[in-house]
């Protein structure tokens, strides 16, 4: 699951539309192959709906041949009824762009025998083809669609039972009355909605946060249906500012990095890195490639380090990931770092053995040497990896047991 965050409502929600007219577009849909849009209601998606329909009007997107299946609707509340989402879909969307009303596909809250309308719906999503993008909200309590805490993750359209917490927050709709929201509603289940070859997820404002918070860095729960989208291989949730305040600030900045990646490379086959500025001009590419990487499978230290350099045996010992030479006045600072780092003294055990007492690894109490011969200390042998040749001499100054040959610890 994806994480795109914005400032702000505003520009989440442009972010939203901006993707779903790209992906329209990019569909090409014709009568006989349209694009199968499902859509929800609520303050979250307005937004989004207005800025369709200002690329509608500007000539930027057609939805002629887009289908549309809403996710939920209200029991016993007639489509007439300015709360019901029949009317909340005509009135913001449907009568202000070029959909044909015979592609519009909402569930039926009137209908006589509703389990009966539910199986309809599940059916003439299948026969559509199936959902190619579903926009999606998030509930305050983190349900998705109308699936309140405890529905299945498993589960298909339905009627529902609305939590206390969706009929407060849905009050403000109802002249803040509770007592005028319905109890009952028709919604699409979690496994309709994770069936959709695409799904995104808009959620604002800071009432949300907790929601997002539990949906995104909490496992995958029934009493977090919004959760369910971590299954899915394309799902994205775009949010602003504020509803992302309760989340880890390495969360938001492992998302923003991922964004900011995904946009400055195309992916392609080159996946290449960049050489640290300033080891040689001009700069040069190292491309990644399979397998171990060994002084065989790596150029050597260049003319920069002849043999009268201080630290000459580096050309044998250290792959060198230069490939242009260094210039004159880089390569008098490095000589000069490189003399002062062997002009030090040589310590003749590890640091982590010297907590063992200096009678263990390196001298002896009575200042015999022979311990040292028999622990074998030799240069440390990482130095072969590093790439910077003042590390590498400081590398080979350490010494370090040899393993192969010293003695075990009694």
């Amino acid at each position: 699951m994806g994480l795109v965050i914005r400032d702000n409502a505003e520009s989440a929600s442009s972010y939203v539309a901006d993707y779903i007219v790209n992906r329209i577009n990019s569909f090409s849909p014709t009568q006989t192959r349209p694009f199968v849009l499902g859509l929800p209601t609520g303050s979250s998606p307005l937004g989004i709906y207005k800025c369709l329909v200002e690329k509608y009007k500007a000539g930027l997107v057609s939805f002629e041949n887009v289908i549309t299946f809403n996710m939920d609707e209200y029991v016993a509340l007639p489509p007439t009824h300015p709360q019901s989402y029949a009317s909340f879909m005509h009135d913001n969307f449907f009568s202000q762009v070029n959909i044909p009303p015979q592609n519009t596909n909402l569930l039926n809250g009137l209908a006589p025998d509703l389990a009966a309308e539910c199986s309809r719906y599940e059916a003439k999503i299948a026969a559509a083809g199936g959902i190619d993008l579903f926009l999606a909200g998030l509930g305050e309590d983190g349900h998705l669609a109308f699936n309140e805490p405890g529905s299945s993750l498993a589960s298909r359209t339905r009627v529902v039972v609305l939590a206390e917490d969706t009929i407060l927050a849905n009050s403000r709709f109802f002249d803040d009355d509770v007592n005028k929201v319905p109890q009952l509603a028709l919604t699409v289940g979690v496994k309709t909605v994770l069936e959709a070859r695409e799904v995104l997820m808009i959620v604002l404002g800071a009432k949300k946060a907790r929601a997002l918070k539990k949906c995104v860095e909490g496992g995958v729960s029934s009493m977090w249906t919004g959760s369910a989208l971590q299954m899915h291989e394309r799902a994205t949730v775009i949010c602003d500012e504020e509803a992302a305040g309760e989340l880890k600030w390495k969360t938001v900045k492992y998302f923003k990095s991922v964004e900011r990646r995904e946009s400055g490379h195309n992916h392609g086959s080159d996946q290449s890195l960049p050489i640290k500025k300033g080891l040689g001009t001009p700069p040069t590419k190292l491309k990644t490639a399979p397998g171990p990487l060994t002084p065989e499978s790596t150029p050597k230290a260049t003319a920069a380090h002849s043999s009268s350099s201080p630290i000459s045996p580096l050309t044998q010992t250290v792959p060198i990931l230069l490939t242009t030479n260094v210039e004159p006045a880089q390569s008098s600072v490095h000589t000069a770092l490189e003399q002062k780092i062997l002009a030090q003294p040589v310590p003749k055990s590890h640091g982590l053995l010297g907590l063992l007492g200096t009678s263990s690894y390196g001298h002896t109490s009575d200042g015999d040497s022979e311990a040292e011969s028999e622990y074998d200390l030799k240069p440390d042998r990482m130095a072969s990896r590093l790439t910077d040749p003042v590390f590498a001499a400081e590398a080979l100054r350490r010494l370090t047991p040899n393993p192969e040959k010293g003695k075990m610890l009694g």
